[in-house]
């Protein structure tokens, strides 16, 4: 497999819409995805995204280099903070939650169900250039705690509540009384 390094700048836009979502309250004024810095005992801040997709690269440097055993790429480091595209994708992230996520429109919902699914699809490609197992436990420990937020983001757009999902702890979800409650 041909593995290579995804710009700085992609990883920052990325951090900018899930900045976004982790900024923006729901109905009860909680953070919509709300992840728990531990270190620091409290929610992630859009500031904690960014140091997080900066190390998301940085462990995409790491891996390719070691799998081409190429010591210019491991010295290769884009210095470039890309601010101001974080913030621009902030705010495009958060017109986005706004609208498809509070307000919740048919057409603003389809337009933030894309950007989350594309959003995953870069979370995919990310896994995709990291080869070696231990940049790839440190990759999937920083995307993991995402994937649920967007997941939680995906179930608001459908429309389908936890109180809708009855399997925690159970999977019957398929016996055939309950797919006929399913439609």
């Amino acid at each position: 497999m041909s593995s290579f390094v995804i710009n700085k700048i992609e990883y920052v836009k990325a951090a900018g819409f899930i900045a976004a979502t982790v900024e923006t309250l729901n109905h009860f004024r909680e953070p919509v995805v709300r992840i728990w810095n531990k270190r620091e005992n409290r929610v992630y801040y859009a500031e904690d995204v960014y140091s997080d997709f900066v190390r998301l690269y940085r462990v995409n440097v790491a891996a390719v280099a070691e799998q081409y055993n190429d010591d210019e790429i491991r010295q290769y480091n884009d210095a470039a903070e890309y601010r101001e595209e974080f913030e621009r994708a902030k705010g495009k992230g958060r017109e986005l939650m706004t609208n498809g996520y509070t307000i919740g429109s048919a057409e603003s919902r389809k337009k933030l169900q894309f950007v989350v699914y594309s959003t995953i699809n870069f979370f995919h490609s990310i896994q995709y250039q990291i080869e070696d197992d231990e940049n790839t436990k440190r990759a999937l420990r920083i995307l993991n705690k995402y994937y649920r937020g967007l997941y939680n983001v995906l179930r608001r757009c459908d429309g389908v509540s936890q109180d809708d999902i009855q399997t925690w702890g159970s999977f019957d979800v398929l016996d055939d009384d309950e797919t006929s409650a399913a439609g």
